[in-house]
């Protein structure tokens, strides 16, 4: 009977891990502490700790945890034997179950409970608690279960009516009797230490309590004394808050005109530095012409017969310089408001036409489309003809100075009807467009735009503000939008009005100043006069002013073999692709500028030992120290002196020399404090090292040392050429026949064996390579070494 009523609570607590998830990990952890320590054998420990198990579980809020949980501890003290105490918590479970009306789980509670009964032999409450049992699984139709309570309560019937109950089983239900009687002594004993540590902690929890109310009792006649002082300190701060008050609103009107003085004083910090990097700047662009003009009067002097070419040279970088002096001294007059307006009547749209004719020539030697677009046949207002040509002078001047090749430009005009008629007139290019956050400044005087992309050499930086002040002086108004990449369209709005005296039909009208002649391209005899004197060393001079190329070109062109770049882009890939001995490099430049074509340059292992001279129209320091961080060799401002521009090339020559015999010897290279060889000692080590690393390999040649190095075979053939006076395969040579020539002064390896080790597998041949390196064959120079 004992091992059916194990084997039902079994099955009960199976179901009971269906909800063990709901019993707090607290509890599970205190009963498997209990169940290790009794297993360890220190019982009070393990008492100690179901104890606390059950006092947690009292402790719940939720009814359904603490029956869970009691049945839990009631599982644990039937596994350890502690019936007496699994009575307990099930009846305390019953009773949770029962008011919670759950049906199932209070039979299989009622049921467990009269099979602990029925193990102390107690048959009387063992049949009483299967009686309770009965109705519920009646109910819920258990019949199997049913039988089973049956035949448990005939057989407490049985053994009731025996007159001796069996020896075996009153002898066991007494030794459960006492030992029970034992385990609820060892429960009292450690409960009863558990109250007298709960005694103590009550104590001490008083003791501390006394302590906390005096020293409550003292804080509250401190605060009562804090309280009156605060209220002394309270009189005075506010006292002295008044005068801060005072005080602080006089410091306010102070710091309000000192914050009103700093901003007048950064706006005219400001416009002074816009100012000067203004005139800065303009004094550079008068360098350009006067360069060439100083030029061309030097080679008129030494020739005595100027040539007709001079004389256009001379005149059309005159006219530069004019229209430059012309630009400042119109926008001093309007911002004096001196300038004064010429308004005549006439047909606009034929006036624009006219105007645009002579900008067609322009657009077509540049291989630009030039279109006009217009609505209206004609268009009869007033206008001023010598500042609308400037205006639109201005606007197509740089609509085409940024559109490339082959690309378009329009020019649209339309009348427009509002409040009032209105004349606009829109310039679009297709070019490289103007960044957002450089738009609202770009028609700010001495604003001008950093980026090089946006800043030609004869680019002046003026031009828009004097075409904003010429728009808004005929009563109009001018608008810019742009897209980077795809171009940019000014937009001017002119009122429409007929109050001027017609224009007469045969009058003078003024025509822009345009001279195709600044678009031509370098004469190629210029450049090409020598190119077959190979002797000659090869210079490649970037720069995008044709007079610039041809004045430079004519001063060089008898001592080296020239190329031209048209501007930093083109030249960046003729430097790589032909690797020239010397660069002259002009600092503004479409595309890149000199900064960058010489960090590109010189931080390329195929061209880092190019001497590169930079020159510009920027003559500060500042400028100077920028182009030398970029890695420039030297640098010359214009308008430059011829006999300084040969000094500073043959000084880079000569720098060339001392790189050759830096590393024509094939000698390991000795470290130097020289930042000029630093870059070309690390080319140098890392060629070396290739090449060691395949000493032994004959087939380790040219197209195998470009891979690893990473340059073509003739960027590789310029660069070592350059650098050491030998060919590829003559370096490659010679340093395996060095690298022999060590090895017969440190090993005792033979003549084959060491032609062998350097890559040579035909020692007649390296005897032969040997002679005409050292001047002596291997076995000669072995008796030398003996």
């Amino acid at each position: 009977m004992r091992h059916l009523a194990v084997i039902y609570f079994m099955i009960c607590a199976f179901g009971l891990g269906a909800e063990e998830r709901k019993v707090p990990a607290r509890i599970l952890h205190l009963c498997d502490q209990g169940e290790g320590h009794y297993k360890s054998g220190t019982l009070d420990s393990a008492v100690l700790y179901f104890l606390q198990a059950e006092l947690h579980t009292l402790q719940l809020p939720e009814p359904l945890q603490q029956a869970l949980s009691l049945e839990m501890i009631g599982h644990y003290y039937q596994k350890l034997d502690f019936c007496g105490q699994s009575l307990g918590v099930y009846e305390k479970a019953l009773s949770i179950r029962e008011t919670l009306g759950h049906k199932e789980r209070v039979a299989g509670l009622l049921d467990t409970i009269a099979g602990i009964h029925f193990e102390f032999q107690d048959c009387e409450q063992a049949s009483a608690y299967w009686q309770r049992a009965k109705p519920l699984l009646e109910q819920r139709r258990e019949f199997e279960q049913l039988g089973d309570i049956q035949e448990k309560i005939d057989l407490c019937h049985h053994r009731q009516q025996l007159l001796w109950p069996q020896d075996s089983l009153s002898i066991l239900a007494h030794s459960r009797a006492l030992k029970q009687q034992e385990i609820d002594n060892l429960f009292e004993k450690v409960l009863l230490q558990v109250n007298l540590e709960e005694e103590k902690k009550e104590l001490a929890y008083a003791l501390e309590l006394q302590q906390e109310k005096a020293l409550l009792r003292s804080t509250f006649l401190i605060l009562i004394l804090a309280f009156f002082l605060l209220a002394i300190l309270f009189v005075f701060f506010q006292m002295k808050r008044n005068a801060n008050h005072a005080l602080s609103r006089l410091n306010q009107e102070i710091s309000r005109q000192k914050e009103l003085l700093e901003k007048q004083n950064n706006k005219l910090e400001e416009l002074d530095q816009m100012k000067s990097h203004f005139f800065t700047n303009i004094s550079h662009e008068f360098r350009t012409p006067l360069t060439i003009i100083e030029g061309a009067v030097h080679a008129i002097r030494h020739s005595g017969n100027p040539t007709e070419k001079d004389l256009e040279v001379i005149a059309r970088n005159n006219n530069n310089l004019l229209q430059l002096v012309n630009q400042i001294l119109d926008l001093r007059k309007l911002e004096a408001g001196k300038m004064k307006l010429e308004f005549v009547q006439g047909d606009v749209i034929s006036y624009l036409n006219y105007l645009l004719e002579s900008f067609q020539t322009l657009a077509d030697s540049q291989n630009k489309q030039l279109h006009f677009i217009h609505h209206e046949p004609s268009l009869v207002m007033d206008f001023d003809p010598e500042k609308l040509l400037q205006v639109v002078s201005n606007l197509l001047s740089n609509a085409l100075k940024y559109t490339p090749e082959g690309q378009d430009i329009y020019v649209m005009a339309q009348s427009k009807s509002q409040e009032k008629e209105q004349l606009l007139l829109t310039v679009k290019d297709t070019g490289i467009g103007i960044p957002g956050d450089k738009l609202p400044y770009v028609f700010d005087r001495f604003y001008q735009l950093d980026d090089w992309i946006y800043r030609r050499e004869e680019s002046t930086g003026i031009g828009l503000a004097l075409t904003r002040e010429l728009v808004e002086l005929m009563g109009g108004a001018i608008e810019v939008t742009s897209e980077p990449g795809q171009g940019t369209s000014f937009t001017v709005q002119l009122p429409v009005t007929n109050n001027a005296p017609l224009q007469a039909d045969n009058g003078p009208l003024p025509m822009p100043r345009i001279q195709v002649e600044e678009v031509q391209q370098v004469p190629d005899e210029v450049i090409s006069a020598n190119a077959e004197t190979e002797g000659l060393p090869y210079l490649l001079l970037m720069e995008d002013n044709p007079d610039v190329v041809r004045y430079t070109a004519s001063l060089l062109k008898d001592h080296y073999r020239i190329a031209v770049a048209r501007d930093g882009e083109e030249g960046l890939e003729m430097a790589l692709e032909s690797v020239p001995d010397l660069i002259i490099s002009d600092l503004k430049m479409p595309r890149r500028n000199g900064y960058e074509v010489c960090q590109s340059l010189k931080t390329d292992n195929r061209t880092s030992h190019i001497p590169i001279v930079l020159v510009s129209a920027r003559a500060d320091q500042e400028a100077r120290n920028d182009g030398l961080r970029s890695g420039a060799d030297a640098y010359l401002s214009k308008p430059f002196n011829r006999e300084e521009l040969f000094i500073r090339l043959e000084q880079l020559i000569e720098l060339r020399r001392r790189l050759r015999e830096r590393y024509q010897n094939l000698a390991p290279i000795a470290s130097s404090d020289d930042p000029v060889f630093h870059k070309e000692d690390a080319f140098i080590a890392e060629l070396q090292t290739t090449i060691e690393e395949h000493l032994d390999d004959e087939n380790f040649g040219i197209p195998e040392i470009c891979k690893s190095i990473g340059m073509s075979r003739s960027q590789l053939h310029l660069k070592i050429k350059a650098l050491t006076n030998r060919s590829t395969s003559h370096y490659i040579r010679g340093f395996r026949l060095m690298r022999a020539r060590e090895m017969f002064s440190t090993t005792d390896l033979n003549v084959t064996e060491i032609a062998f080790e350097v890559g040579f597998r035909d020692v007649a041949y390296f005897s032969r390579s040997f002679s005409a390196e050292f001047g002596l064959s291997p076995r000669d120079y072995l008796k030398t070494l003996s």
